[in-house]
């Protein structure tokens, strides 16, 4: 009886941690195999309804100011974070991609 229970409790968490993805590309023709210039956490609260204080000029990571890609993705980790907090903190995998020069 126990081992069911912690079995499908370990399913209901892996369910709800599921993984998600924004994207928002500047440039029309960017590489799927690109690297990300930078890679960084935005801290989310109370199921992601309250921002981050701090803000991320993406402009500031490439040379020349050329964003191509900047992307948020909701990753098992985040989400696995998201689910042990019961929603309280939310963090969020942000990603910068510059223009290839």
């Amino acid at each position: 009886m126990w081992n069911k229970l912690i079995a499908l409790l370990c399913v209901g968490v892996f369910v709800l941690t599921g993984c998600a993805t924004q994207q928002m590309d500047f440039e029309r023709h960017i590489s799927d195999t690109q690297q990300p210039e930078h890679v960084e956490w935005q801290n989310f609260f109370i199921y992601a309804l309250v921002p981050p204080q701090h803000r991320v000029q993406a402009t500031d990571y490439c040379p020349g100011g050329d964003v191509a890609r900047v992307e948020t993705e909701l990753t098992f980790l985040n989400g696995l974070l998201h689910a042990l907090t019961y929603g309280i903190y939310t963090p969020y995998t942000m990603k910068v991609y510059c223009t290839a020069p």
